[in-house]
């Protein structure tokens, strides 16, 4: 039967069994009571924090937190480039590291900055030595790179819009005929093409393969038609390969049919193909 108890720290009641007795129990109530926590400092911050005796003896009790505990462990060192005093781990430097403060320290002591003097100005600046094997460190500044260019108030650009009208009024042809192969390029979008790349200076170059003359029936008229060998409503392609100059009775008379006389397309440009959307 258990028996009750006043403990000896706190002079609560408590209750025992005598087998707990027997073990030496009966004088406290609680760990708490039994061995009490002290008040220590922190040895990183200065903050008081309560621990246990037994971590006071074993020297485990000096830092209020683990943050604390690893803030005590960084050492201070001195940066080989700048000079700058900073913190790292004793482990960065057992592996090696922590020479410089930082990755620019560490890139300008590993390639050393040149001496140049600007080709403008003729004042004298320092560059890294790979930006003047790669052609750089001719000029100080933008301003001497660039005269004449406000970097805090730069000149506003015209919009496409602006730069095609003043194209198109200086080439009114090349306009029409890049016009012309955009909204064929947009119809062919339209009946599913599988391959939509065919550019104005391609159709330019048919033409010319074909002397100016109809494919069909080698008349020269004043304009001439693009044709697709396949038809485009049978699957065929909007691209330089498929497709031959010919006139508008020829266009019309061939339709969406065989074509009239064996022909062949011109197989390879010399222009370069737009890129499909």
């Amino acid at each position: 039967m258990p028996s009750l108890f006043v403990c000896r720290r706190c002079g609560k009641t408590f209750t025992r069994y005598p087998s707990g007795i027997k073990r030496g129990q009966g004088k406290y109530c609680s760990m708490a009571c039994y061995r009490p926590p002290l008040l220590s400092h922190c040895a990183t911050c200065g903050t008081m924090f309560s621990t246990m005796p037994s971590r006071l003896k074993t020297g485990r009790g000096r830092y209020c937190s683990h943050s604390c505990a690893r803030r005590s462990r960084l050492i201070t060192s001195r940066c080989h480039h700048c000079g700058t005093s900073f913190i790292q781990r004793p482990s960065q430097r057992k592996d090696g590291y922590g020479r410089y403060c930082s990755k620019s320290c560490s890139n300008r002591a590993r390639s050393p900055s040149l001496q140049r003097t600007c080709r403008r100005c003729g004042t004298i600046f320092e560059k890294n030595r790979f930006a003047v094997e790669h052609g750089q460190g001719v000029y100080c500044s933008k301003t001497c790179q660039f005269p004449g260019h406000d970097p805090l108030h730069p000149k506003p650009r015209g919009t496409t819009r602006d730069k095609w009208q003043t194209w198109s009024s200086v080439n009114p042809k090349r306009a029409a005929e890049t016009r012309r192969a955009k909204e064929k390029r947009r119809r062919a979008r339209k009946l599913m093409a599988p391959q939509n790349d065919l550019t104005a200076a391609q159709w330019r170059e048919i033409k010319a393969a074909f002397k100016f003359r109809c494919a069909y029936c080698g008349v020269k008229p004043k304009r001439l038609e693009q044709d697709h060998v396949v038809p485009l409503s049978k699957g065929g392609n909007h691209t330089a390969s498929n497709i031959v100059p010919a006139c508008g009775p020829c266009n019309r008379h061939k339709h969406t049919g065989p074509p009239p006389v064996p022909v062949q397309p011109l197989l390879l440009t010399v222009s370069r193909a737009r890129r499909s959307s």
